[in-house]
């Protein structure tokens, strides 16, 4: 019954903002990251959202051991130091933009940015191939 409720009320708002049938998906698609975000705990974490919608902790050694394979599928040794700099520089980037939940797409996007910024532009363009799970 709520749920019935809440749809009611979502059909009133696009039919008021005229939104299209073409624009809907957009505008679900843009409040997602917004309504869970306001729905976490206050734990300073920073949260990725998945491409099937499910929500996961950000985990410095997953992302750290991505950029690894990236590189090693190009027969590329990136130094744990290296590693560490790319992690740091994307956290950073993360924490500036004060958000706590972020699509797994901006998370690639950022990191080949930084990557290539970081003059690991072979290992940028292998991370983009990379398969997302």
């Amino acid at each position: 019954m709520k749920i019935k409720k809440l749809e009611n009320k979502i059909m009133k708002y696009i039919n008021e903002e005229n939104l299209t049938v073409e624009e809907v998906p957009v505008f679900f698609e843009r409040l997602m990251p917004t309504i869970i975000e306001n729905l976490l705990p206050d734990d300073n974490n920073i949260y990725l959202l998945k491409k099937n919608n499910k929500l996961q902790k950000y985990d410095r050694e997953k992302f750290i051991h991505g950029i690894s394979a990236a590189a090693r599928d190009i027969s590329f040794q990136m130094l744990d130091s290296d590693l560490n700099n790319v992690a740091n520089h994307m956290e950073l980037i993360l924490n500036k933009m004060d958000k706590r939940v972020y699509k797994t797409s901006t998370i690639r996007s950022l990191t080949v940015d930084t990557l290539n910024k970081m003059n690991f532009k072979d290992v940028a363009s292998s991370f983009e191939r990379f398969k997302v799970a």
